[in-house]
Protein backbone atom coordinates (compact mmCIF):
# COMPACT_ATOMS: atom_id res chain seq x y z
CA UNK A 1 0.00 0.00 0.00
CA UNK A 2 3.01 2.28 0.24
CA UNK A 3 3.58 2.05 -3.50
CA UNK A 4 3.88 5.31 -5.41
CA UNK A 5 3.09 3.77 -8.78
CA UNK A 6 0.44 1.53 -10.31
CA UNK A 7 -0.60 -0.05 -13.59
CA UNK A 8 -3.46 2.13 -14.72
CA UNK A 9 -6.34 1.77 -17.20
CA UNK A 10 -7.09 -1.91 -16.42
CA UNK A 11 -5.39 -2.96 -19.65
CA UNK A 12 -3.47 -6.19 -19.73
CA UNK A 13 -2.65 -9.15 -21.92
CA UNK A 14 -1.98 -12.55 -20.38
CA UNK A 15 -2.61 -16.22 -20.89
CA UNK A 16 -6.23 -17.28 -20.42
CA UNK A 17 -5.71 -19.37 -17.27
CA UNK A 18 -3.69 -16.63 -15.59
CA UNK A 19 -6.36 -14.11 -16.54
CA UNK A 20 -9.12 -16.36 -15.18
CA UNK A 21 -7.23 -16.72 -11.90
CA UNK A 22 -6.81 -12.96 -11.70
CA UNK A 23 -10.43 -12.04 -12.41
CA UNK A 24 -11.75 -14.72 -10.02
CA UNK A 25 -9.63 -13.16 -7.27
CA UNK A 26 -10.43 -9.58 -8.29
CA UNK A 27 -14.19 -9.93 -8.64
CA UNK A 28 -14.45 -11.77 -5.35
CA UNK A 29 -12.94 -8.70 -3.67
CA UNK A 30 -14.96 -6.19 -5.71
CA UNK A 31 -18.17 -8.09 -4.92
CA UNK A 32 -17.46 -7.82 -1.19
CA UNK A 33 -16.67 -4.12 -1.52
CA UNK A 34 -19.84 -3.54 -3.52
CA UNK A 35 -21.97 -5.16 -0.80
CA UNK A 36 -20.43 -2.89 1.83
CA UNK A 37 -20.76 0.30 -0.24
CA UNK A 38 -24.01 -0.46 -2.04
CA UNK A 39 -26.36 1.89 -0.17
CA UNK A 40 -23.87 4.77 -0.04
CA UNK A 41 -22.72 4.70 -3.68
CA UNK A 42 -26.12 5.95 -4.88
CA UNK A 43 -25.35 9.38 -3.43
CA UNK A 44 -21.88 9.68 -4.92
CA UNK A 45 -20.91 11.69 -8.00
CA UNK A 46 -20.39 9.91 -11.32
CA UNK A 47 -16.63 10.21 -10.82
CA UNK A 48 -16.77 8.77 -7.30
CA UNK A 49 -18.84 5.83 -8.52
CA UNK A 50 -15.78 4.73 -10.48
CA UNK A 51 -14.42 3.45 -7.16
CA UNK A 52 -14.43 -0.14 -8.43
CA UNK A 53 -12.29 0.76 -11.45
CA UNK A 54 -9.86 2.71 -9.29
CA UNK A 55 -9.64 -0.11 -6.79
CA UNK A 56 -9.09 -2.71 -9.50
CA UNK A 57 -6.20 -0.66 -10.91
CA UNK A 58 -4.47 -0.77 -7.53
CA UNK A 59 -5.25 -4.44 -6.93
CA UNK A 60 -3.56 -5.55 -10.16
CA UNK A 61 -0.18 -4.68 -8.69
CA UNK A 62 -1.04 -6.47 -5.45
CA UNK A 63 -1.89 -9.62 -7.39
CA UNK A 64 1.21 -9.41 -9.60
CA UNK A 65 3.44 -9.02 -6.55
CA UNK A 66 1.72 -11.74 -4.53
CA UNK A 67 2.09 -14.26 -7.36
CA UNK A 68 5.54 -13.04 -8.43
CA UNK A 69 4.31 -12.56 -12.00
CA UNK A 70 6.90 -11.15 -14.37
CA UNK A 71 5.49 -8.53 -16.68
CA UNK A 72 6.50 -6.16 -19.42
CA UNK A 73 5.20 -2.61 -19.69
CA UNK A 74 4.43 -0.94 -22.99
CA UNK A 75 3.67 2.75 -23.53
CA UNK A 76 0.08 3.94 -23.65
CA UNK A 77 -0.71 6.18 -26.61
CA UNK A 78 -3.61 8.61 -26.47
CA UNK A 79 -5.07 9.17 -29.92
CA UNK A 80 -7.03 12.26 -28.91
CA UNK A 81 -5.92 15.52 -27.33
CA UNK A 82 -5.52 15.27 -23.55
CA UNK A 83 -6.19 18.27 -21.32
CA UNK A 84 -3.68 17.36 -18.61
CA UNK A 85 -4.45 20.43 -16.49
CA UNK A 86 -8.13 19.49 -16.33
CA UNK A 87 -7.25 15.88 -15.54
CA UNK A 88 -4.95 16.98 -12.68
CA UNK A 89 -7.59 19.30 -11.25
CA UNK A 90 -10.22 16.54 -11.39
CA UNK A 91 -7.85 14.13 -9.69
Amino acid sequence: MASTSAHMFNMLIMRRQLFNDYVDWLFDILDKVEHRLSPEVQNWSVYERRVYGFLSERLLDVWLTKHQIKYQEVPVVFMEHQNWLKKELNF
